[in-house]
């Protein structure tokens, strides 16, 4: 991913015209939006399964596993 940013801002500083500067600008702001949004959801997704470790240790009553998932969130 980052090679493939690298290249698409070189392509925007050698383009000669503003439409392809324009081009190169937008793709690389979305690929920048798509990698957020996907770090975004790994986090939510690793929160809710901390979570849900934590709440399994409560109903076995496990409060060392309760106090560790507190701790790694």
């Amino acid at each position: 991913m980052e090679k493939d940013q690298g290249e698409k801002e070189t392509k925007e500083e050698g383009a000669r015209s503003e439409s392809l500067k324009n081009e190169g600008r937008n793709e690389v702001q979305r690929k920048r939006k798509e990698v957020k949004r996907s770090l975004r959801r790994n986090k939510r997704g690793w929160i809710n399964s901390v979570a849900q470790e934590a709440e399994d240790a409560v109903q076995q009553g496990q409060m060392k596993g309760v106090y560790v998932a507190k701790r790694r969130l």
